[in-house]
């Protein structure tokens, strides 16, 4: 069952989810992406310091779904930035369908994995 804090008692296999200290947590939060994409030493190295230069960005924000107390996965994103990668990616095909200015207030969401593990069980179905 999904549990939100401050919403009843956690069971003990009930995936609870949270605000995030991804960077006292991006290690945990690595070791899950590196099992959901198969990823090696070198580039969960590459990534560490993305996701920490990420979460230093002003309205940063990162979730984590956890079991029994261990990460099962996590989310985070941050206020958009035309100067950001993902903007520059997007916007040539945005703008061409008249639809530029969705890159404006808005948020994206940069990274969203969960553990192998549990997906497609019980505790991760809608």
């Amino acid at each position: 069952m999904l549990r939100f804090p401050g919403h009843g008692r956690p069971g003990p296999d009930d995936i609870v989810i949270g605000p995030l200290d991804l960077p006292g947590h991006v290690d945990e939060a690595l070791a899950v992406q590196a099992l959901a994409f198969g990823l090696g030493p070198d580039e969960v190295a590459v990534r560490r310091q993305i996701v920490l230069r990420h979460m230093t960005l002003r309205g940063a924000r990162a979730y984590g779904a956890t079991v029994r107390g261990r990460l099962a996965g996590f989310v985070y994103g941050m206020p958009n930035d035309r100067a950001h990668w993902w903007s520059t990616v997007v916007e040539p095909y945005l703008r061409a369908q008249g639809h530029d200015d969705w890159l404006d207030d808005s948020f994206v969401i940069t990274e969203l994995h969960v553990h192998p593990g549990t997906r497609s069980t019980a505790s991760a179905a809608p």
